[in-house]
């Protein structure tokens, strides 16, 4: 939709609320929920109007050779979170594993889906987990969750990915513990000091960020979610206090 006139067309099509995506963008920036006519903004770029669904964003990630796929992974997506100054529908990080079961229908339901698309080497299915599991989107590149799968796995993902594309699936083993990665942006015009040895995608030291841009990452690993977690966003407001407004 290039219009306001063609997204209101649209969402009244599809029914209130309806979620308005650009056509070309990622990492769910400028993705906007709209609850009512009166929310509809004057678009200045191409969105897509699409339904909204309420429940929880989860990525599935596979190894596939082309013709087959199997699943490796779960996760589940960190959007727009106020700890980590972002709104809406950002991505913010994610948790390794999901921390619950999928039903193994839906695992198979991704498998098919990566091979239908003949994706190569390590990729991830989108999903959103509500009444009923919605399928939203298959992203053939490497993940976010990089770092937190090979420590929950203990895997060589490099390595895995181009045996994928070779034509040769390895055997991952089951994962142990769990692992967190969240990305701190800036809520205001910041200086950074130095984060280290706390972050990774550590920025330089006594540069200017400006507010709603990435500071930097956390990675932390535990026996379970709430453990991960909590050293997690205990990094993170150790981060926020050599972040100065300016």
């Amino acid at each position: 939709m290039g219009s306001r006139d063609e997204a209101e067309e649209a969402a009244g099509e599809i029914g209130y609320p309806v979620v308005l995506k650009p056509a070309r963008g990622g990492g769910g920036r400028r993705v906007l929920l709209v609850e009512d006519e009166g929310m509809l903004p004057e678009l200045d770029r191409p969105y897509l109007v699409q339904e909204f669904v309420e429940g929880t964003p989860v990525s599935v990630s596979t190894l596939s050779t082309g013709r087959e796929a199997a699943v490796i992974s779960t996760s589940r997506q960190i959007l727009g979170s106020g700890f980590l100054n972002q709104g809406g529908f950002t991505y913010c990080g994610s948790i390794v594993p999901l921390g619950r079961p999928l039903d193994e229908g839906v695992l198979q339901q991704v498998e098919e889906i990566t091979e239908l698309f003949r994706v190569k080497g390590w990729s991830g299915v989108d999903l959103v987990l509500g009444r009923k599991p919605y399928f939203m989107e298959v992203n053939p590149r490497f993940q976010g969750t990089f770092d937190c799968v090979e420590m929950v796995h203990g895997i060589n993902l490099v390595d895995a990915h181009i045996r994928a594309c070779r034509g040769e699936l390895v055997e991952v083993p089951q994962g142990k513990g769990c692992c967190v990665r969240m990305t701190l942006f800036a809520g205001e015009r910041v200086i950074v000091r130095d984060t280290r040895p706390m972050t990774h995608d550590i920025p330089y030291q006594d540069v200017i960020i400006e507010r709603g841009e990435p500071v930097t990452t956390v990675i932390s690993s535990g026996v379970d979610q709430t453990t991960a977690i909590s050293l997690a966003e205990s990094r993170i407001r150790d981060i926020k206090r050599v972040m100065h407004k300016i």
